[in-house]
C-alpha cells in the first residue's frame, strides 16, 4: 500500500498550533448562522461545525472520534459553548434520524457531492489515463485527487484511492508488454519464454 504521506491527500498533522486551529478550523460568520439555523444544542452545532470544517479542510466525512480532540475542543469555544461535548453527547446526535437530511444540506452549503457509483467509474477512469504517463503510484493518485476537487467530490477512503490506482498502473503495465509482444517475432517470443533454453544455449 502506498504511504498516505507520499502524496497530496489530505491529513492532520501530528502537532496542530494555535494559529493552525485558527487559521484553518474557526468558522466564519456564514458558517455560524447557517449552523446555527440547521440545527440547536450543543453537540449538535458541534457536530454539525465538524463535519463541516473536515469537508473543508480534509475534503472528505470522518467520524468524530477521528478528529483530534483539540480540533473539537477549538470549534466548540467558537460556537461559545462553555465546555466541548464528549463523544457520548456527540455520538447521540451522529445516530440520530434527522442526520442524513442535515448532513445532505451541509454538502449542498458547501457545493460539494458523494463520489457514488458513476462517480467512482469516473475516477477509475482518471486513474486509468494518468498511468498512461505516470508511473508512480503517488503520482497516479495525486492527479486523482486533483481532479475530485475540480469536480467538487467528498474525497473517497484513501485506500479506495490506493486501489485504483495500483489497478489502473498494473493494467497499463500489461498493455505495454503486450505491444510490445505483438511486434516480436516467433522465435524471439519462444526464445522469452524459454529461459532454460536461452541459458544452455548460451553454454
Amino acid at each position: 500500500m502506498t504511504r498516505l504521506k507520499d502524496t497530496a491527500y489530505p491529513d492532520f498533522k501530528a502537532q496542530i498550533s494555535s494559529s493552525d486551529l485558527e487559521r484553518n478550523y474557526s468558522p466564519t460568520d456564514e458558517e455560524l448562522t447557517f449552523v446555527q439555523g440547521l440545527v440547536s444544542g450543543p453537540a449538535p452545532q458541534t457536530a454539525m461545525m465538524v463535519h463541516l470544517k473536515m469537508l473543508q479542510i480534509m475534503g472528505r466525512m470522518l467520524k468524530l472520534p477521528e478528529v483530534p480532540q483539540q480540533v473539537r475542543d477549538h470549534i466548540a469555544r467558537c460556537l461559545t459553548f462553555a465546555r466541548s461535548p464528549s463523544l457520548k453527547e456527540l455520538g447521540r446526535f451522529e445516530r440520530s434520524g434527522n442526520r442524513a437530511l442535515k448532513i445532505k444540506k451541509l454538502r449542498e452549503f458547501l457545493d460539494v457531492k458523494p463520489l457514488g457509483e458513476k462517480g467512482l467509474a469516473w475516477i477509475k477512469h482518471v486513474a486509468e489515463q494518468a498511468a498512461e504517463v505516470k508511473h508512480s503510484v503517488a503520482d497516479i493518485i495525486n492527479v486523482m485527487l486533483e481532479e475530485l476537487v475540480r469536480h467538487r467530490y467528498e474525497l473517497p477512503a484513501f485506500s479506495t484511492l490506493d486501489r485504483a490506482a495500483y489497478g489502473a498502473r498494473e493494467q497499463s503495465n500489461e498493455q505495454y508488454f503486450n505491444s510490445i509482444s505483438s511486434k516480436l517475432g516467433p522465435r524471439t517470443k519462444s526464445m522469452m519464454g524459454s529461459p532454460q533454453k536461452t541459458e544452455n544455449k548460451a553454454r
